[in-house]
């Protein structure tokens, strides 16, 4: 029969956590279940939470008859995290072990997180607890293995950056850190030489032989079929905007160099992949910015076995409703850097016209938005906004974004809010000199760090003579009001970079708006990710400098605008905004 047995004993509401973390790990580090079985179900590692030294945050709801307080931790820039140690419970007694997880001695600078544990696989007959410890700046991360006897550790490697190191995905998808099934070898994701690539550990210790290089980044890493020596991953070698299936066949066993990559899906585009766990077959899903996406199943060289959906239907509609498509392009950035971007124009676009153009951005980073797919959300409205009111609209990659590179990326690092904006005013003056767009009419919008991007493009440097228009949803307005993790990645301590801070705050340039510039802002009040008093913050700077604006709240509306209990809400939104962008563009 099945029993269940209460293994720890120490948990309280509001300081200890067992087994799970708090808010910013689960938002920030994509870590909400902080335990793994090893594979002989003798142990069982945790991570524990301490999280009473972590400030809370209040926020009020106010759709009852009555306001209601929620309260949570949320560690903002520059305050105390929960302190976290990782536990180890040997099933037969019952009792946990704790790890010294420790400084790093040779700068004597304390770990600050423990972003991702698991076990390892029988080395020499043994299980390991793994475990990634990263100091607070997060540019150093070391791979730990503990054993669960004796909780002793050993380093098996470090990474380290002058910036930060990202040795996960921060929005969980791609796991950059992967045991070969041997038990000797660990596969490890590092923008050591300036773009991201595979390297290959010995899990006894020792330096790593890289598998891939160039130019160009990898995107994804799926797996080691040990028969065929192949390791398959995905990569944006074709071009910055696409992602395709790639082997390289490599004997981690010999000290030879891998081949050189060869490609295996075919299709212009962007593909996602899932395989088999025999190696035979993998599953694709691929689409571009013409074809919706399509799932097929393929064998491993790459040969085509069956269609599993080819959205006929949807295919029709989009064909049937003369659907615009987008044309890529690059441009000069703003300091003689290139920026990949994409148009998009109505299908009975007249070249002799002067038609307005409405920008596009997200731009933070760990995010690439000029991609080779089919947008299903943003695209539809885009797509609307061109054809039923002869907007164009375009989109920009500015520095920070993912998919370029360490060096294009990191630019922000430490001066968030400058390189963003200056790219974005780059772009606008440089469609603007196209003899087929107003440059008197052209504006800007986007959603979280999109809405902080359009503050900062409409408010910083040049931008004011630039955009006529802007619209920010859910935009923040000032990082030491953000949570620890993601802010200090990019921007390090407001105390140890507080100019940083400072140039980085919209609240700080909202002064330097035009009168005939027209700006939307767009919250929802039960935002737990960018709290909206952020906007509440943006609102009184604006009244205080007697700015002209327009601000739509959504009730109950979270960081996506959802949770308002109003099925209606997106079409309110949309509505809206295509009228202001009517009215106003």
């Amino acid at each position: 029969s099945m029993k269940e047995t209460q293994l720890t004993f120490d948990g309280a509401e509001g300081t200890i956590i067992n087994g799970t973390t708090d808010w910013v790990y689960e938002e920030e580090f994509g870590l909400r279940d902080g335990w793994a079985w090893s594979p002989d179900g003798r142990y069982l590692a945790f991570l524990q939470l301490d999280e009473s030294k972590t400030s809370d945050f209040v926020m009020a709801d106010l759709q009852g008859e009555r306001p209601e307080l929620k309260r949570f931790r949320f560690p903002r820039a520059g305050e105390a995290n929960s302190e976290i140690r990782v536990g180890v419970i040997d099933i037969a007694t019952g009792k946990p072990q704790y790890f010294a997880t420790g400084n790093w001695h040779e700068d004597n600078e304390a770990f600050e997180y423990i972003p991702r544990l698991g076990w390892t696989p029988a080395i020499n007959g043994k299980h390991y607890v793994w475990m990634l410890r990263m100091n607070r700046e997060q540019n150093h991360v070391s791979l730990l293995h503990g054993d669960p006897a004796n909780v002793q550790l050993k380093t098996i490697f470090d990474d380290k950056e002058s910036t930060w190191v990202e040795p996960f995905d921060p929005f969980g998808g791609n796991p950059k850190l992967v045991y070969l099934e041997d038990g000797k070898h660990v596969l490890y994701q590092s923008e050591r030489d300036g773009y991201n690539h595979l390297y290959l550990y010995k899990t006894e210790g020792g330096p790593a032989q890289q598998i891939t290089r160039g130019a160009w980044e990898v995107t994804a890493f799926h797996g080691y079929d040990a028969k065929s020596k192949q390791f398959y991953f995905s990569a944006n070698a074709e071009a910055p905007r696409e992602t395709h299936l790639y082997r390289v066949t490599f004997d981690p066993n010999k000290s030879s160099n891998a081949a050189a990559p060869v490609k295996i899906t075919k299709e212009r585009g962007t593909h996602n992949i899932n395989w088999s766990k025999d190696w035979r077959y993998f599953i694709d899903t691929y689409s571009n910015r013409h074809t919706p996406a399509v799932t097929r199943l393929h064998k491993a060289e790459g040969a085509l076995v069956k269609f599993l959906e080819d959205n006929a239907a949807l295919m029709r509609t989009v064909a049937e409703h003369d659907f615009p498509q987008a044309e890529f392009l690059t441009l000069p950035g703003a300091d003689n850097n290139t920026l990949h971007a994409y148009l998009i124009k109505p299908t009975n676009f007249d070249p002799s016209r002067n038609y307005p153009l409405l920008m596009y951005t997200y731009g933070g980073p760990a995010a690439q938005n000029v991609t080779d797919s089919w947008d299903g959300f943003f695209g539809y409205f885009h797509a609307y906004l061109a054809q039923q009111h002869q907007v164009i609209v375009a989109c920009v990659d500015n520095r920070g974004a993912a998919g370029y590179g360490k060096a294009f990326e990191s630019a922000v690092h430490k001066n968030m809010g400058t390189v963003e904006a200056r790219d974005q005013i780059a772009a606008a003056k440089y469609f603007g000199a196209l003899p087929y767009v107003d440059e008197k009419r052209i504006g800007i919008w986007g959603w979280s760090y999109g809405g902080y991007n359009t503050l900062m493009a409409m408010t910083k440097y040049d931008g004011p003579q630039v955009f006529k228009l802007g619209i920010a949803i859910a935009p923040g307005g000032d990082w030491d009001m953000y949570d620890t993790i993601y802010t200090e990645r990019y921007m390090s301590t407001p105390q140890k970079n507080p100019q940083g801070y400072k140039e980085a705050s919209p609240l700080n340039f909202v002064a330097n708006l035009r009168d005939d510039q027209e700006l939307l802002i767009v919250h929802g009040d039960q935002d737990d990710n960018v709290h909206f008093i952020n906007t509440l913050h943006l609102l009184r700077e604006l009244q205080k400098n007697k700015k002209r604006f327009q601000f739509m709240l959504y009730p109950g509306g979270n960081h996506s605008l959802q949770g308002t209990g109003n099925p209606f809400v997106f079409l309110h939104l949309f509505e809206t905004l295509t009228e202001f962008v009517q009215e106003n563009l």
